[in-house]
């Protein structure tokens, strides 16, 4: 990845143009893999000035009803909304934090202004062929770990990537089974969480390599949480996994195998549970955020807003880095289909969406001769939600028509 960290004092020296400064950046890293912010934003104003305009001849082809498409956006934001607030509940918390103890601004400070901007405002459009709507943001904070947004659509590439996978593994060997399980370990102290975290994933990949676990797993899924523990105080780290298995595979004998408990049951080996399976794997870090809390039969680790900045701090940094969810056996690096999401070159911006403090606010063009004035980045298909369209006689789904 690009080091940000670079000296650019050379581009004060470039001409005005952004060609000019695109061309001189380039010649002078021939081998970046990435653009600085500073020149993506001029690679996005460039791609925003080359975008051409909507033809009034193409409205018919590209037709949609404004009505069902605010309709659609608007169910789409109130979850967005919720995700929104999660946001700014961080940044309150980082600020008050920043008051209190100066030391961590210098740590943390651009992190929380990138979380209150991040997904205010952005450009909506359709893809003509297949009805869906996208919103393209205009900032997003870059970090899974503490945008629900960006962990959300993590969540939903993962499960897109194996899930099929899984499936077509268990449609090909019939012997195949597919299990679920919560690898437990005592709890973690503070202030060795770093440690705690890398010493769990040595002792997984051993077990993995073991005897009796060649002989049973095939191939596994596995990602690690490490919220803070009910005591307050120590952390509660513990690995999810999936599990391809074939042959004898006793419960009992797995959890002396691993040496603590293990929480583990059979699922289905449907597309339906196996997805359904992957979601409850696969839960976004930022669910920390939340008050502490009873449900009944369980109390609730205390939610991140209510971390002192010190555990924040050890929290964050342990994480930095450091590769939550990893694969094995069958799963390990297989050929899978590349997830390229929606070509934007076949996308008609038709409007903007803003949050104005309170909810998400959407403003459509009645009518397609207009270009969304925002830059656009890139946007994984799981970013949109669908509207309802039509299908010709092929089967083909076309884009809804103007009512």
């Amino acid at each position: 990845m690009f080091d940000r960290a670079c000296d650019t004092s050379h581009l004060t020296d470039f001409p005005v143009s952004n060609e000019s400064k695109l061309m001189a950046w380039m010649e002078r890293y021939p081998n970046a893999t990435h653009f600085p912010d500073h020149i993506d934003r001029i690679v996005k104003q460039m791609e925003r000035k080359e975008r051409q305009d909507v033809h009034p001849e193409q409205i018919t082809m590209y037709g949609y009803d404004v009505y069902q498409t605010e309709k659609a956006l608007e169910h789409d934001l109130m979850g967005k909304s919720d995700r929104h607030d999660i946001r700014q509940a961080l940044v309150e918390y980082l600020e008050n934090a920043f008051a209190e103890f100066p030391i961590y601004k210098p740590l943390y400070g651009e992190l929380c202004d990138k979380l209150r901007i991040a997904r205010t405002t952005g450009a909506v459009g359709i893809d003509p062929f297949s009805g869906r709507h996208i919103t393209a943001w205009d900032d997003k904070v870059n970090c899974v770990r503490l945008c629900p947004d960006e962990a959300r659509e993590e969540t939903q590439r993962l499960v897109r990537k194996y899930a099929p996978e899984i499936f077509r593994l268990c449609n090909q060997n019939p012997n195949y089974r597919i299990y679920y399980a919560v690898y437990t370990e005592p709890n973690v102290p503070a202030n060795e969480l770093s440690e705690g975290k890398r010493k769990q994933y040595r002792k997984f990949s051993n077990f993995h390599r073991s005897t009796w676990a060649k002989q049973r797993i095939k191939g596994s899924f596995v990602i690690q949480e490490d919220p803070l523990a009910t005591n307050d105080k120590d952390w509660n780290v513990h690995l999810n996994a999936i599990h391809v298995v074939e042959g004898e595979f006793s419960y009992k004998e797995l959890r002396s195998a691993w040496g603590n408990n293990v929480e583990v049951r059979q699922i289905k080996g449907t597309p339906e549970e196996i997805s359904k399976t992957f979601l409850e794997v696969v839960k976004y870090a930022a669910k920390h955020i939340g008050e502490k809390s009873e449900d009944g039969k369980h109390v609730k680790s205390k939610g991140m807003t209510s971390w002192t900045i010190e555990q924040f701090h050890e929290w964050f940094s342990a994480g930095k880095g450091f590769r939550r969810s990893r694969t094995y056996g069958c799963l390990y690096r297989f050929e899978g289909t590349p997830d390229k999401g929606i070509s934007l070159d076949s996308v008609v911006w038709i409007g903007q969406v803003q949050h104005d403090g309170s909810s998400y606010q959407v403003h459509l063009k009645k009518n397609l001769d207009y270009q969304a004035a925002n830059g656009v980045d890139l946007i994984q298909s799981d970013n949109f939600a669908s509207l309802s369209g039509f299908r010709d006689n092929s089967g083909s789904l076309k884009p809804p028509l103007i009512i």
